[in-house]
C-alpha cells in the first residue's frame, strides 16, 4: 500500500504540465456537499471504491483495505434505501498460504462490472473484479525483499461476494477457476522492456530483480478501470513502463475478459483515473466518459481523447474541496455506475477517498509545517484515517449562445459555432480564457474585456 500511495505522489509531482487540448464543454456543479454513507474500518485505511449498483436498488461499494498484512478487498452493501446492509467484509485477499503466488504482497484496486461470455459457464452473467496483484519480489545482491511490481489480475463471481480468481493453466488444463488458495494468473503483465529493464525474472516460483529499491519505475502494470463497451471489455490501467519505453495509462480491450488485444494510449488522460461512461445524449454526442481523480473530473467524447492534460485547473475541480477539513487520500475515486460502469443520469453519486495526512513518506505534514489537515493517528499508521464517503453532483453542459449572422465578430470574442463568433464579450469568452490557459485568468480579466468592448 505504502508503494502505491508513493508513487501517486511522485508521479504527479513530476509529470510535467502541457496546454489543455480543447474549450471547455462540460460543467460540474454539487448539489448536496453531505458526505454520507460513510464506508470503512477503525485504524487502518480503505479507499479505491469502485461501485457497482444492481438493478434492485442494491449498492455495492469494493474498496481496497488493509489490516491483514497485506492489502485485501473489501464489500460494503445498502440496500434501495440506503440502509447498510453489509460492512466492510473481506471478500478477496492474497493466497498468504502460498509464498510464491503472483499476489502474495497484496491484492489491491478494485473494478468490479457484470457481464457474460459464451465460453463461460454457458453465457451465464458473472461479476468481475479486475485487481492489483503483487508477489512477493527478491533484491538479487542480497536477498532483501522490496516488492517492486504489481501487474493486474481478474477474478469472477456469481453472487459479487464469493470469489474465484483466474488462472491461465488451470483454465486451459481443467476448464475452472483457481481456488481459494491456488493464485492468479496476471491478465495484464508488465513490459519485457521493465522486465529487461529492471532484471525481473521468476526462478523456481520465486521472483527476483536487480533494482536495489523501489522506484517509480518500478512500479509496474495497475490501477485497472474496467466498462463494458460495445460488448467488449474496456480495461483502463496504469504502466509505469510500456513497450515503448514510456508511462501512463493505456486502454485495452477484449472479447472474453481475459485476453487483450494490444493495447493505445489515450491522449491527455491522467495517470492514475477512474473511467466511468454517461449514457446521456449532450451537445451531439449519445454520451461521454468522464475520469476522476484527486478533486478534478475530466471527459472525453471517444474515451481516447481527454479534455485536460495532468496539469489540472481550478475550472475542472470535481466539488471543490474535502469535507471537515480533510484531505483527499491517494488513489482514485469513483462515481456509482451500472453493471456495465454506464450512468443514466447527469446527476451522479460520488464516492471520495478522504481522511487525514501525517509525517509520513507521501504525507509530509505535521502539525507544525502548516498542513491544514494533520492528525497525530497518521504518525502511527499511513492511512489509519482513510474510508470513503459518497455525496452528490451534477454534470452540466455549456451552452455557447447562437451567433449573429451578418454582424462582424466583436473584439474580444472568443467563443464561436463552427467558424462564426457568437458577437458577444460575455460568460463564455471567459469560460474558454480558463479552458484555455487556467488560474492565470481569473473574473477581473473576464471583467476588463466586458469594460473595454462592451456586453
Amino acid at each position: 500500500m505504502k508503494k502505491i500511495l508513493l508513487f501517486i505522489v511522485l508521479f504527479i509531482a513530476t509529470t510535467p504540465a502541457s496546454k489543455v487540448l480543447a474549450v471547455k464543454e462540460i460543467f460540474f456543479e454539487v448539489t448536496d456537499p453531505t458526505r454520507s454513507w460513510e464506508i470503512g474500518r477503525d485504524k487502518t485505511y480503505d479507499y479505491a471504491p469502485s461501485v457497482l449498483k444492481e438493478d434492485n436498488g442494491e449498492t455495492k461499494v469494493y474498496v481496497c483495505g488493509g489490516g491483514t498484512g497485506g492489502d485485501a478487498i473489501y464489500l460494503t452493501t445498502f440496500n434501495s434505501s440506503g440502509v447498510k446492509t453489509m460492512n466492510s467484509k473481506m471478500v478477496l485477499s492474497p493466497v498468504f498460504s502460498n509464498p510464491q503466488s503472483d499476489d502474495r504482497a497484496h491484492t489491491c484496486s478494485p473494478s468490479v462490472i457484470k457481464h457474460s461470455f459464451p465460453l463461460i459457464d454457458g453465457g451465464k452473467e458473472k461479476y468481475l473484479m479486475y485487481f492489483e496483484c503483487a508477489p512477493k519480489v527478491f533484491r538479487r545482491s542480497d536477498g532483501a525483499e522490496i516488492n517492486t511490481f504489481t501487474q493486474t489480475c481478474v477474478a469472477f463471481s456469481d453472487d459479487g461476494i464469493n470469489w474465484q480468481k483466474y488462472n491461465e493453466d488451470i483454465w486451459a488444463s481443467q476448464g475452472r477457476f483457481a481456488n481459494a488458495n491456488e493464485p492468479p494468473t496476471a491478465v495484464m503483465k508488465i513490459s519485457s522492456l521493465m522486465a529487461q529493464t529492471y532484471g525481473i525474472e521468476k526462478v523456481s516460483g520465486k521472483w527476483w530483480t536487480t533494482a536495489m529499491q523501489w522506484e517509480v519505475g518500478t512500479y509496474g502494470v495497475g490501477h485497472p478501470s474496467v466498462l463494458v463497451k460495445d460488448e467488449q471489455i474496456w480495461l483502463y490501467y496504469f504502466n509505469s513502463m510500456s513497450e515503448n519505453g514510456d508511462q501512463g495509462m493505456l486502454l485495452a480491450k477484449s472479447d472474453d475478459g481475459l485476453h487483450f488485444y494490444p493495447p493505445v494510449k489515450p491522449t491527455s488522460l491522467w495517470a492514475v483515473a477512474d473511467v466511468r461512461y454517461i449514457a446521456i445524449p449532450m451537445l451531439g454526442h449519445n454520451g461521454f466518459f468522464v475520469s476522476y481523480f484527486d478533486k478534478y473530473y475530466n471527459y472525453s467524447w471517444d474515451g481516447l481523447t481527454w479534455q485536460l492534460d495532468s496539469n489540472r485547473t481550478d475550472s475542472y475541480l470535481l466539488g471543490g474541496q474535502p469535507s471537515s477539513g480533510k484531505c483527499m487520500a491517494p488513489g482514485t475515486s469513483t462515481f456509482g455506475s451500472d453493471k456495465n460502469g454506464f450512468i443514466h443520469s447527469l446527476d451522479v453519486d460520488i464516492y471520495t477517498n478522504e481522511g487525514y495526512k501525517g509525517n509520513n513518506v507521501g504525507d509530509w505534514c505535521t502539525a507544525t509545517n502548516g498542513c491544514t489537515c494533520y492528525s497525530p493517528l497518521e504518525d502511527q499508521s499511513r492511512g489509519y484515517t482513510w474510508q470513503v464517503y459518497m455525496y452528490k453532483g451534477k454534470f452540466v453542459p455549456i451552452v455557447t449562445p447562437s451567433p449573429l449572422p451578418g454582424l462582424p465578430a466583436q473584439a474580444g470574442d472568443l467563443t464561436e459555432t463552427g467558424d462564426v463568433t457568437d458577437d458577444h464579450v460575455n460568460i463564455y469568452d471567459y469560460n474558454e480564457l480558463v479552458s484555455k490557459f487556467g488560474n492565470p485568468y481569473t473574473i477581473f480579466d473576464y471583467n476588463n474585456l466586458v469594460g473595454n468592448f462592451g456586453k
